[in-house]
């Protein structure tokens, strides 16, 4: 019975937090950001001038983006459903015969670890948050005439 419990937490472990899950995780982050960026960009081509060239740059980032973002979003919803499950059966077997000598080996450190950092790395860029605001646009000043002195005093005064 010992055995079989080791066995199955072994396999149940491996299947949540091995390397295969970590590449899926960074594959579907990928494709988020993928999809969203393409929604993006073409939102971004709507600028203050309405023209069809714009029009049409909205409409390919829109349709490529949502092709992305909607298999993606639906795969995650399933690997989330699968993952619960998994983590139900886990909590069950470990339930059984819990021996905390023999269970330190389930846990995985490094494989833990990985998770921790690349889950804590991919979820700022996945906020789809600038990491700075963009600046207002400048307004032009009106152009004054100066004299190549008056620039000079001025450099040398900052």
């Amino acid at each position: 019975m010992l055995a079989d419990r080791a066995a199955v937490l072994d396999d149940l472990t491996r299947r949540a937090l091995g390397t295969p899950r970590l590449l899926l995780f960074l594959l579907a982050v990928a494709l988020l950001q993928l999809g969203w960026g393409c929604v993006g960009a073409g939102l971004v081509t709507m600028g203050p001038g309405f023209d069809p060239v714009s029009l049409v740059f909205l409409a390919v980032g829109g349709v490529t983006g949502i092709a992305v973002l909607v298999p993606t979003v639906f795969a995650v919803a399933f690997g989330v459903r699968r993952d619960s499950r998994m983590r139900e059966l886990l909590c069950q077997w470990a339930a059984l015969a819990h021996t905390p000598v023999r269970d330190a080996g389930f846990r995985k450190p490094v494989l833990s670890v990985a998770w921790l950092l690349v889950s804590s790395c991919s979820a700022p860029s996945a906020s789809g948050s600038p990491s700075r605001p963009r600046p207002p646009p400048a307004r032009a000043a009106p152009r004054t005439a100066r004299s190549p002195t008056s620039w000079a005093r001025a450099r040398s005064c900052g």
